[in-house]
């Protein structure tokens, strides 16, 4: 009997699907005027054509292919329809909110109860960083920063010297991340006894896996000549010193 019911059931098991989905992909934060790509995937998409439709929020106006600045790019697999809308940077100047449309493309006179159109909403929100670079005579403090601002929330913040290394107490007094304060956050990197000019990197963290970085400029003046004093002693203090053996 138990088995009975287990093959009556069998059917009913096997036709049952999961209902469809759109799921979205969007920078949580990006850096403005710099392109950005927006994506939405339709999942357990049903057989048949799905036309896709992309929307400014702004306005509510549908963007074409024909649109400049914005590419759209659609694919289909098993089930499943992805598309991209690539903004580029001149449209990507403030924040902005984006809509995707898949509607199923049905004849007239379908009225089963299948729905026939999902939608999904991407938002884009932007920021702005400033790098302050600064100018110190040898053996002075130099403070570097970075200033961030249009931002929604606190972001972590590291500074690496040019080659890549991660900056060490040995060349920094400290490295204060700042606070977000009414969209605005200040990163500092104090440099002491700066005697030579060099480049250092603010990186930002919107995602763990997709940093943003900027370069920030450390010169300090009078270093020729400062070396070129610091040789002329050394070559002296050689000199005397062999005058006296």
């Amino acid at each position: 009997m138990k088995l009975c019911g287990i093959l009556l059931l069998l059917p009913l098991l096997l036709s049952t699907t999961h209902p469809q989905e759109v799921t979205t992909k969007r920078p949580a934060i990006l850096q403005m005027n710099t392109p950005a790509t927006v994506s939405c995937t339709l999942t357990t998409a049903p057989a048949g054509t799905i036309q896709v439709t992309w929307q400014r929020g702004s306005d509510g106006e549908t963007i074409g292919e024909e649109d400049a600045g914005y590419t759209i790019t659609t694919t289909e697999s098993v089930g499943e329809v992805t598309t991209e809308l690539e903004i580029s940077g001149d449209m990507n100047s403030a924040d902005g909110t984006y809509k995707c449309l898949f509607t199923l493309q049905v004849p007239d006179d379908d009225s089963g109860d299948t729905p026939s159109s999902w939608e999904g909403t991407c938002r884009v929100f932007l920021f702005l960083v400033t790098p302050h670079d600064t100018t110190v005579s040898p053996g002075d403090t130099a403070t570097l920063s970075c200033v961030i601002t249009d931002i929604v929330k606190n972001l972590t913040v590291t500074w690496e010297k040019e080659v890549g290394e991660e900056v060490g107490e040995e060349v920094a007094e400290g490295v204060e991340e700042g606070l977000n304060l009414e969209g605005v956050q200040r990163s500092t990197l104090t440099v002491s006894n700066a005697t030579q000019s060099g480049n250092y990197t603010c990186t930002l963290y919107p995602y763990d896996d997709e940093p943003y970085s900027t370069r920030v400029k450390l010169l300090v003046s009078g270093e020729a000549g400062l070396s070129r004093a610091i040789c002329f002693i050394s070559i002296l203090i050689t000199l005397l010193n062999r005058a006296l053996l």
